[in-house]
C-alpha cells in the first residue's frame, strides 16, 4: 500500500510549491518597488530647477540615464506581470500595499515618462540660457585678461625709480601672481562650461604673456637681488682691505648673466641701470687700483682732498667703499689718473735718488800700499770705479733738474748735487796729491849728497806726509766714502798741501835745471832719471 508514501511525497511538494511561490512574489515584488522608488526617488530631483552649470550637468545626466533605462524597464514590466499572473494562478495572497503598487505600476510609468518629456525640454531651456551667459562670460573674461595685463604692464618694476627696492619689486611679483591665480581658478571654472556646452576653448593668448612677464621678472629681480646683497657687502670694506679684482670678477660674471636674460629683460630700464651701475663699480675700481699703489704720498692725497673739496682719513674704517661713491671719485677721474702718473713719476725719482743714497751709504774706501814702504793710499783703480760713480749718479741729478715730477724733490737733489760735486773736486784733489805725494816720496827716501840742498822742501814734504797720512788713517779706520771725503775741512786742508807739494815742485824743477847746466850730458835726461 503506497498511499501513505504518495501523501508525503504530495505534502513534501506542496510545501516546496508553496515555498517556491513565496520567494517568486518576494523577488518580484522587490523588483517592482525597485522601480517604484526609481520614480519616486528621482521624481523630486528631477522637479527641482537647476540653480548653475553643476546642478544643471546633474540634471541633465539624471535625465539622460532614466531615459537610456526607459526600455529596460519596460522590458522587465512584462516578465514581472507573467510572475504575478502565474502567483495569482496559484491564489497567492498579496497585501493591500502590494496590489497597489501592482496596479499603479504602469500607470506610474506613464506619468513619469511623460514628466520626464517636460523635464528634457525644461533643461534643454536652462541649457540655451546657460550656454548664453557661458559665451558671455567667456568675453567678459578675455576682456578681463586683457585689461588685467595692460595693469600689470603698468605696474610692472621695470623703469628706474629711487624708490624701487628689491622688496618693493617682489611685492608686486607677488600681487601679479595673485591676478594671475583668479585668472587661472576663473578659466579653470569656465573649462567645465566648455566641456558641457560642447564650446573648444582656445586659451587667451594674455594669459601665457602674463605668465612670461612674471617670469621675465622674477629672473630679473632674483638676479638684482643677488647683486645687491653681493654689492652691499663690499660697500663698507676699509679702502685698504677692498680687492678690486675680485670685485671686478664679480661685475663681469653679472654682465655676463644679463647678457643671457631673455631680450625682452634687456630692454627694461631697470636693466640698463643696473648695467650702469655695474659700469660704475668697474669705473670705481680701476680708480681704485690707481690709489692703492704704494708710491701714492701724503701730498697726492692733499691733492685729491683739495679736488673732492672734503678732508678723509685714509686709516678711518669710515674711508670705504661708500664714502668714495659719497665722494664721487669718478668726477675727477682724470685728476686721479694724472695723480698717479705724476706719483709714478715721482716714485721713479725717489727710487734713483735712493740708490744713490744707498750707494754713497755702503761706499767704503779700497787702500793700496806702497812698494817697499808701509805706507797706505787710496787705491787707484778703486778712485777711477769712484769717479764713474759720481759722472753717473752727477748726471743722473742733471737730468733730474730739468724734469717737470722732481719739484717735489728740488732741494733733496741740489744737495746730492752740491754734495757730489764737492766729493768729486776733493777726490780729484787727493788723487793729485797722492800722485805728487808718491813721485816726491820715492826722490826724498832716496837722496843722500844733495839733501843739503833740498832740506827745506823736505821737511815741508815731511810736513805733507804727516798730514795726508793722518788723514788717510782716519780714512781706514770709518772706511766710509762719503763721510771721509767729506770731513770737515779736508778740501781746504788738501788744497794747502797741493799749494806745498807745487812748491817743493818748483824748487825741484830749479834744482834740476842747474844740475842739467853744471853738467850737459845730463841735458838729454828726464827729471825722473836725474
Amino acid at each position: 500500500d503506497s498511499n501513505k508514501i504518495k501523501k508525503k511525497l504530495i505534502d513534501i511538494n506542496y510545501e516546496e510549491q508553496k515555498l517556491l511561490l513565496s520567494k517568486i512574489k518576494e523577488k518580484g515584488m522587490e523588483e517592482l518597488q525597485k522601480i517604484e522608488d526609481l520614480f519616486l526617488s528621482n521624481d523630486k530631483k528631477l522637479q527641482t530647477n537647476p540653480t548653475d552649470l553643476y546642478t544643471l550637468k546633474e540634471s541633465i545626466d539624471l535625465w539622460q540615464s532614466l531615459h537610456d533605462r526607459k526600455e529596460l524597464i519596460v522590458s522587465s514590466l512584462n516578465p514581472l506581470e507573467e510572475k504575478f499572473r502565474l502567483l495569482d494562478d496559484y491564489m497567492i495572497v498579496f497585501q493591500d500595499s502590494e496590489i497597489k503598487i501592482r496596479q499603479g505600476i504602469r500607470e506610474n510609468y506613464e506619468i513619469f515618462y511623460n514628466k520626464l518629456d517636460e523635464i528634457k525640454r525644461r533643461n534643454d531651456s536652462y541649457y540655451e540660457q546657460y550656454q548664453n551667459d557661458h559665451l558671455k562670460k567667456l568675453q567678459d573674461f578675455e576682456q578681463e585678461v586683457r585689461e588685467t595685463r595692460l595693469r600689470i604692464q603698468k605696474e610692472m618694476p621695470i623703469k628706474k625709480d629711487n624708490e624701487l627696492t628689491n622688496e618693493k619689486a617682489f611685492s608686486l611679483i607677488s600681487l601679479f601672481n595673485s591676478y594671475l591665480k583668479e585668472i587661472k581658478d576663473s578659466e579653470q571654472k569656465m573649462l567645465f562650461g566648455f566641456d558641457l556646452f560642447k564650446i573648444y576653448y582656445v586659451p587667451v593668448p594674455e594669459i601665457s604673456q602674463i605668465e612670461q612677464d612674471i617670469e621675465n621678472l622674477v629672473i630679473f629681480w632674483k638676479l638684482h637681488q643677488e647683486w645687491t646683497d653681493k654689492t652691499n657687502s663690499f660697500l663698507y670694506i676699509q679702502f685698504s682691505e677692498i680687492n678690486t679684482q675680485m670685485i671686478n670678477e664679480y661685475c663681469e660674471e653679472t654682465k655676463v648673466k644679463i647678457h643671457h636674460l631673455p631680450k625682452i629683460v634687456q630692454t627694461y630700464e631697470i636693466c640698463h641701470e643696473l648695467t650702469n651701475e655695474i659700469n660704475k663699480y668697474i669705473r670705481n675700481m680701476s680708480l681704485i687700483e690707481l690709489l692703492k699703489v704704494d708710491f701714492l704720498r701724503e701730498r697726492h692725497w692733499k691733492t685729491i682732498q683739495e679736488n673732492v673739496k672734503e678732508n678723509f682719513d685714509l686709516e678711518s674704517k669710515q674711508f670705504n667703499l661708500q664714502k668714495i661713491f659719497d665722494l664721487n671719485f669718478e668726477n675727477i677721474a682724470d685728476v686721479i689718473r694724472d695723480i698717479n702718473e705724476t706719483a709714478y713719476s715721482e716714485f721713479k725719482i725717489e727710487e734713483l735718488l735712493r740708490e744713490i743714497k744707498r750707494r754713497w751709504d755702503k761706499e767704503e774706501m779700497a787702500f793700496e800700499t806702497l812698494k817697499f814702504t808701509n805706507i797706505n793710499i787710496v787705491s787707484g783703480i778703486y778712485a777711477e770705479k769712484l769717479i764713474e760713480y759720481l759722472e753717473e749718479d752727477l748726471i743722473q741729478l742733471s737730468s733730474l733738474k730739468s724734469n717737470h715730477f722732481a719739484i717735489a724733490f728740488l732741494r733733496e737733489i741740489e744737495n746730492w748735487d752740491t754734495e757730489l760735486n764737492r766729493i768729486s773736486e776733493i777726490l780729484d784733489l787727493l788723487i793729485t796729491i797722492q800722485k805728487k805725494f808718491v813721485y816726491f816720496n820715492n826722490i826724498f827716501s832716496n837722496l843722500s849728497e844733495e839733501i843739503g840742498q833740498l832740506i827745506g822742501d823736505k821737511n815741508i814734504f815731511n810736513n805733507v806726509k804727516i798730514n795726508l797720512m793722518g788723514y788717510l788713517s782716519r780714512f781706514e779706520i770709518e772706511k766710509n766714502t762719503r763721510k771721509n771725503l767729506l770731513t770737515r775741512n779736508l778740501k781746504e786742508t788738501l788744497s794747502e798741501l797741493l799749494v806745498q807739494l807745487e812748491t817743493i815742485q818748483r824748487h825741484m824743477k830749479k834744482y834740476l835745471e842747474k844740475r842739467k847746466f853744471e853738467t850737459p850730458r845730463f841735458y838729454f835726461l828726464s827729471d825722473e832719471d836725474i
